[in-house]
């Protein structure tokens, strides 16, 4: 059997008590069933999120044309406000979507929901995008 990949499971087979008699079905059966749990539980994760992402992280440059359908409207209008557009350069993207405020709601809702997932990770993140 191959073991490369889980050197710890290598060190066993190779341990004397166990005889390299170790019986691996049982977790290959263990691992498609967590694959088979995580595609169940997070597949609503992938509905229109990278779309979604791209809205959060890029307001300006996105197309709205190309956005779903609910954000195109408010994402003409926050394109041509100069006053947020200037502050979204100046600012991090946590603290633009503060300046958003109830003008667009539908974006501040998403603004919500991205934050909420990701929190601390964007502003170390930011930088990479």
């Amino acid at each position: 059997m191959y073991t490369a990949q889980f050197p710890t499971l290598k060190s066993l087979q190779d341990a004397r008590e166990f005889h390299g008699d170790i019986n691996t079905k049982m977790y290959c059966n263990n691992i498609s069933n967590l694959v088979g749990e995580f595609k169940e539980r997070f597949a609503d994760f992938n509905t229109n999120f990278e779309h979604n992402f791209y809205i959060f992280h890029k307001p300006f440059t996105v197309s709205a044309d190309e956005a779903p359908g609910q954000f195109s409207l408010e994402l003409i209008e926050l394109q041509y406000d100069s006053v947020l557009k200037d502050k979204f350069s100046t600012v991090d993207i946590g603290s633009f979507y503060q300046y958003v405020g109830l003008t667009y709601p539908i974006i501040k809702c998403l603004a919500s929901r991205m934050m909420s997932m990701f929190g601390s990770t964007l502003s170390v993140d930011n930088s990479f995008l």
